[in-house]
């Protein structure tokens, strides 16, 4: 017997999809609660990358910072193809610097302006979120 899906999971013509975790750690936590639903949008698309085919570990194979799973692309053309900011690049550079103030993410390197893909790696620092706001 096949397996049904629910009427809240969905329904992929392709037979696969990727999912994200988000543990209630970090729902709960003040980081998660200083952002947006923009902002939280474009983190999750931002975890979608670690399944990506396109990564800096392969581009940058010498280079062991890069090697990581956590390491990822991001750029406006990215964000701009799936349509999470429409023509708002200032917004898009925004969210992306709060989501490395708040912990989330970090930048391993800035392509903006460069003409190259920024790349960011995903961060335990929201974890000290509180103690840093605090003060």
């Amino acid at each position: 017997m096949a397996y049904k899906r629910k009427p809240y999971e969905s329904a992929r013509p392709r037979g696969h999809d990727r999912y994200v975790a988000i543990y209630e750690s970090m729902y709960t936590s003040p980081a998660w609660k200083a952002l947006t639903p923009k902002q939280i949008g474009l983190y999750l698309f931002c975890r979608f990358q670690i399944g990506a085919k396109n990564r800096p570990g392969i581009d940058y194979p010498d280079y062991e910072p890069y090697q990581c799973q956590e390491v990822f692309y991001m750029n406006w053309a990215k964000v701009r193809s799936s349509g999470l900011y429409g023509l708002s690049k200032d917004r898009f550079y925004q969210d992306m610097k709060t989501l490395c103030t708040v912990g989330l993410i970090e930048r391993l390197l800035d392509g903006r302006g460069r003409r190259v893909k920024s790349v960011y790696r995903f961060s335990d620092l929201w974890q000290k979120y509180k103690a840093e706001s605090a003060t």
